[in-house]
């Protein structure tokens, strides 16, 4: 088995184990997503430049496109791709709001 079949098959085993839980697993994350995000808009909101609305749309898009895949149930790949983003950009986010305050 080459390496690429190998990474392969690992990459489908591990969205195949996403699958089976998909609708706690996907409740979870909705949930986990979307309150680190609403923290993250309300330290971006509590900024006074506006300048700094632009983070706070960049948020705002990319928290409601993973909740509109959770939503639609599309595969769990793209649900947990966007998911991962979500979480990344709110904690980017959040940082970079605390640290200009």
């Amino acid at each position: 088995m080459s390496a690429k079949t190998a990474v392969a098959t690992a990459d489908n085993g591990f969205y195949t184990k996403l699958e089976q839980g998909r609708f706690g697993l996907t409740t979870i994350g909705m949930t986990l997503q979307s309150c680190l995000s609403a923290v993250a808009v309300n330290y971006l909101l509590q900024l006074e430049n506006d300048k700094d609305l632009i983070p706070l749309i960049l948020l705002a898009m990319i928290t409601m496109a993973s909740n509109a895949f959770i939503i639609a149930q599309m595969s769990m790949k793209l649900i947990f791709n966007t998911f991962v983003l979500s979480i990344i950009s709110a904690t980017a986010f959040l940082i970079y709001a605390l640290l200009s305050m």
